[in-house]
């Protein structure tokens, strides 16, 4: 007890940890370390404040491996997160957060992007992960001709993680707290906002810089106004750098220049750390954490970094070491050769199959390749980065990366997707830039059109690239998706096809591969695609759901009834299997159950528009079309071209009467889905013209709840009295006022039995009597 009582008194003594990673930050483009046109106050302030470290290196130009390092103080070929679509972080590695978990620390985390998400295995360790980025994938199936699911969030602006940020720190708490933000702005596509945008118009990486600077001040702010900032051990650094050009790489990932390498290191500790204090010699990104534990007087890790803590307190120069990188980026997708790299005492050897020395301490730009005046320094550099790691091992996909996650990372504009599968090249990375580069620069173009919805434009550029060299799911699948749309579907198939070979655990690959097959009635294709997509994803919930849903539109709704249910108890927080379901039973006449289900999904997401749809749909079978109208409104203020929302309030509306309302919701939809099925006839007749046969059937409906009144009503409709004026007189349904006019209908929106009763009918016929759960129900065709 007294140990316990002893450790709480430590952690209440402790101070404040905000650990700040603006993502693809230079050195050399923050204020304090020299670069005279930057707008950055605040990091500016905390250089004034604290220690600058004027050599701080990552161990990978890639954002999900060199944040690993950050927080376990481990090289990459240690924690085993080579690439950003690496599996997640073995749970058996100690991470800052789980140390200072221990150590009695609240621990939180607002992250701006996916490639740190939950899948990466970085919310080790954290009592709060904010993360917006990792629900699951559930693909859907249409073949009306809308987008079959909402494009992926990938990423959020500063302002947005910092607003959550600022919202838990408002909260009371008893124990010290370690918070880490980290702020995307700064990656490619450079799009700040205004008045960002208008201010750096020429230079919109330092725009974004600038704009991520004032998310940070914003933190700064609240640590002031709090008076916590004295108390608070705060840390502004980045995961890697951007080319921005030198030496022709303009972004990142690809080579190991410290363009890339060379990132911020600013630790501020009021009274604990000198102010001002700019501190020469190299500090590694696996170094941090050995020194923040020293510095908060925790027990050390086992780590590969070296605590600098005595050199912080100090601000002497750090002693000579020796720092490891590596780009495995174009071996992983492209089949080049991998890239290392040792960076010390001055020196910085690249291995490669055309390796390079420089001598960085006089050439900070590595523009003179020293490797053969220098050949006895290149050796020994070239010997001990063996000693580094025996051999390059390849990652190898996990069965535990999410199902989503090439689609994720490929909505970041990414050229690079799934694995290379061919024969590599072991070319020199640096042989391939100016190729890379131009690619990397249609995908961009290639995905800017697609989100325009400029699909030919985007099947031009996705074309081009995929009959280049690199072999990329990216490319493939958004070409694939482009396809699709454009009502190309069996050229679409053959590039979802290539797509889902390259990464086989994208659930979202196999669902539109499915529908590229069903969109050209091959409905066994779609079956089997869905099938080899559970082979690499057993048991995922999503293509469960997808499966069903392609056997109920194939009539087998008993196996669709099975494969739902399954799903819905593997995944029972997936709100798409519970529309699924609740479209299922509403058609199998089990309305009860068909309510329950579509509720449940609203319950589990509000903002559903296929959850609203689903609910207006058993409240319009069960008679209450008014009920069914509002929900089919807040599906379209949830999705406002919704398309079956469109379609079932605009024939609510046509039920009743209401045909100037009705028709500007029938053109809406034509818009949207120019093929969807009984659109057209319903504007038509929306507008005045003789109903259609074509795409629905004209029905007129009697409702009754007494069993006797509804016998007497079949009796004088068979002897052949109108049935308008029947429906009129005794029908208790809301079509009554219109003679029982439901305008054109699909049967197969119809619950049982009324579906199949309305599918036998002929022009003119009159059905038996339907028991429903809201009554007994005579069902007309008109002529």
């Amino acid at each position: 007890m007294l140990g316990l009582l002893l450790l709480l008194g430590a952690a209440a003594s402790r101070p404040d940890v905000l650990l700040i990673t603006i993502d693809t930050l230079r050195a050399d483009h923050v204020g304090a370390y020299g670069y005279a046109a930057a707008q950055t106050p605040t990091l500016d302030r905390l250089a004034r404040e604290g220690v600058l470290l004027e050599e701080a290196v990552a161990q990978v130009p890639q954002t999900r491996p060199s944040h690993a390092s950050l927080f376990t103080g481990r090289y990459p070929f240690e924690h085993g997160i080579r690439d950003n679509i690496s599996a997640p972080l073995p749970s058996k590695i100690p991470t800052l957060a789980t140390l200072l978990g221990r150590a009695g620390y609240e621990t939180a985390a607002f992250i701006g992007a996916y490639p740190v998400a939950r899948p990466s295995g970085l919310d080790q360790g954290f009592d709060t992960f904010d993360d917006p980025f990792s629900d699951p994938p559930h693909p859907t199936l249409s073949p009306k001709g809308e987008r079959i699911h909402t494009e992926p969030r990938s990423e959020r602006r500063a302002s947005e993680v910092v607003d959550h940020a600022l919202a838990w720190l408002a909260k009371p708490r008893d124990k010290p707290f370690f918070l880490w933000v980290h702020l995307y702005d700064p990656h490619a596509p450079y799009e700040p906002p205004s008045p960002y945008r208008q201010r750096f118009a020429r230079r919109p990486y330092d725009g974004e810089v600038a704009y991520a600077d004032a998310q940070v001040s914003r933190l700064l702010a609240w640590l002031d106004r709090s008076r916590r900032r004295a108390n608070t051990l705060v840390v502004a650094t980045s995961d890697h750098g951007e080319g921005l050009g030198d030496h022709g790489e303009s972004e990142h990932m690809l080579l190991v220049y410290d363009s890339t390498l060379r990132v911020p290191m600013l630790i501020s500790w009021p009274g604990r750390l000198p102010a001002g204090a700019r501190i020469a010699g190299q500090f590694r990104s696996v170094d941090l954490l050995p020194s923040l534990l020293e510095l908060l007087a925790l027990p050390a890790a086992s780590t590969s970094g070296v605590s600098r803590a005595a050199d912080l307190r100090s601000g002497a120069r750090i002693p000579e070491g020796e720092s490891y990188a590596e780009s495995l980026y174009g071996s992983l997708h492209f089949g080049y050769a991998p890239l290392r790299a040792l960076r010390g005492h001055g020196w910085k050897y690249i291995d490669a199959p055309r390796a390079e020395l420089y001598r960085v301490a006089d050439d900070a730009g590595e523009t003179k390749n020293l490797l053969a005046a220098q050949g006895q320094v290149a050796g020994g550099m070239r010997a001990r980065l063996r000693g580094y790691e025996a051999a390059v091992t390849r990652p190898t996909p996990s069965p535990d990366a999410p199902a989503d996650a090439a689609e994720k990372l490929a909505a970041l504009g990414y050229l690079g997707g799934g694995f290379f599968a061919g024969t590599p090249s072991g070319a020199d990375p640096k042989d391939h830039l100016a190729e890379f580069e131009a690619n990397e620069r249609q995908m961009r173009e290639g995905l800017r059109l697609y989100r325009a919805a400029d699909l030919a434009g985007a099947v031009r550029v996705f074309s081009r690239l995929a009959r280049g060299a690199a072999t990329s799911f990216n490319v493939e699948y958004y070409l694939g998706r482009s396809l699709l749309e454009t009502q190309r579907p069996a050229e679409a198939a053959a590039h979802l096809e290539k797509a889902a070979a390259l990464a086989p655990t994208s659930a979202v690959a196999w669902a539109y591969l499915a529908r590229a097959y069903m969109a050209q009635k091959q409905a066994t294709g779609a079956i089997q695609a869905v099938d080899r997509g559970l082979r690499a994803l057993p048991d995922n919930p999503g293509l469960l759901s997808l499966r069903g849903r392609i056997l109920l539109e194939q009539g087998d709704a008993a196996a669709a009834r099975a494969t739902l249910e399954n799903a819905r108890v593997l995944d029972p927080m997936a709100p798409g299997v519970h529309v699924d379901l609740a479209n299922l039973y509403r058609g199998a006449g089990d309305l009860a159950r068909a309510r329950a289900e579509a509720e449940e999904a609203l319950r589990l997401e509000p903002g559903s528009a296929d959850a609203h749809v689903a609910l207006g749909l058993v409240l319009g079978a069960l008679g209450r079309e008014p009920d069914a109208a509002t929900e089919f409104r807040a599906a379209l203020r949830a999705q406002p071209d919704h398309a079956d929302a469109l379609f079932y309030l605009g024939s609510v509306e046509l039920r009743a009467g209401r045909r100037a309302a009705a028709v500007p919701l029938f053109e809406r939809l034509l818009r949207k889905s120019p093929r969807y099925p009984g659109a057209e006839a319903a504007l038509a007749f929306a507008r005045g013209a003789a109903p259609a046969r074509r795409g629905g059937l004209p029905l007129r409906l009697i409702r009754v709840r007494d069993l006797s009144r509804a016998e007497a009503a079949l009796r004088r409709a068979a002897a052949g009295e109108d049935f308008a004026a029947l429906a009129r007189e005794l029908s208790e349904d809301p079509s009554a006022a219109h003679g029982g006019d439901l305008g054109l209908v699909r049967a197969a929106d119809l619950a049982e039995p009324l579906r199949s009763a309305a599918a036998a009918l002929a022009p003119g016929a009159v059905s038996a009597l339907l028991e429903t759960p809201d009554g007994y129900v005579i069902l007309k065709r008109e002529r």
